[in-house]
């Protein structure tokens, strides 16, 4: 399901980031092909869900009214790999076949979160997680018993 959906967004990404010249026809097949899909009607999204709604005529003329600037090709990376402050990153497995289920905080969250705040390490084992090394080599600047 989830690689279905990421046609639509794919195609709904393309129009906005051609500023409204291209990726119609992949849009509007991607509408034809998976409209009678159950989870179609529940997609949401800043852009997409409108464009979902509406026939592509309507997004081209209205489109470029609604898009404040959005960035589409922007690569956050390079101000990341700048960043010197500690960073922990907690990605739920559970979230990967896209639906959001809220009901609990997984066995282990808290004293991940305990650990790292105190001494800027995860050592685990926090439930089921699966730890993680950082691709690049962290910078710490500051000691951080001090702040």
């Amino acid at each position: 399901m989830v690689a279905q959906a990421n046609e639509i967004t794919d195609a709904t990404g393309r129009v906005i980031a051609s500023d409204y010249q291209d990726g119609f026809d992949e849009l509007a097949a991607a509408k034809a092909k998976y409209r009678d899909e159950l989870w179609f009607g529940q997609i949401q999204g800043e852009f997409t869900e409108d464009f979902l709604k509406y026939p592509n005529w309507v997004i081209r003329v209205v489109g470029p009214f609604h898009d404040q600037g959005t960035s589409w090709g922007y690569d956050p990376m390079p101000t990341l790999r700048q960043v010197s402050a500690w960073q922990l990153w907690i990605l739920a497995a559970e979230d990967r076949d896209g639906e959001r289920v809220y009901t609990r905080y997984a066995d282990g969250y808290y004293p991940m979160m305990v650990e790292w705040i105190r001494s800027g390490t995860v050592t685990g084992p926090y439930g089921r997680a699966a730890i993680a090394q950082a691709a690049l080599t962290p910078v710490r600047t500051a000691d951080p018993s001090t702040g």
